[in-house]
């Protein structure tokens, strides 16, 4: 009975470590890749035109969201008045004759 429990011992152990082994080549191979020249430079110019579309996304986003407000402010007496005595409509607006 002993004999046949440390065989089964034995036989579960070296699929482990055979297991254990492929896991560490695939492993090798895959940081083999990931190393790699072209597909480092590669996986660079995607992250950086990814990276570039989302931020003009979201500089699109606010600017619209800011233009939207500044037209609000025409509503809004008090901030109105501010505006006027600052001379902001001056400074923002094309003076008549210039461009």
């Amino acid at each position: 009975m002993k004999d046949i429990d440390s065989k089964t011992k034995d036989k579960g152990k070296y699929e482990i470590e055979a297991t254990l082994g492929r896991d560490i080549r695939k492993l090798e191979r895959r940081m083999a890749d990931f190393v790699d020249f072209k597909q480092t430079f590669l996986r660079g110019l995607i992250n950086g035109v990814a990276t570039a579309i989302g931020a003009t996304i979201i500089f699109g986003l606010i600017i619209t969201i800011l233009g939207r407000l500044v037209t609000g402010v025409e509503d809004v007496p008090i901030l109105n008045d501010i505006i006027q005595q600052l001379e902001l409509r001056e400074t923002v607006a094309p003076r008549n004759g210039q461009n």
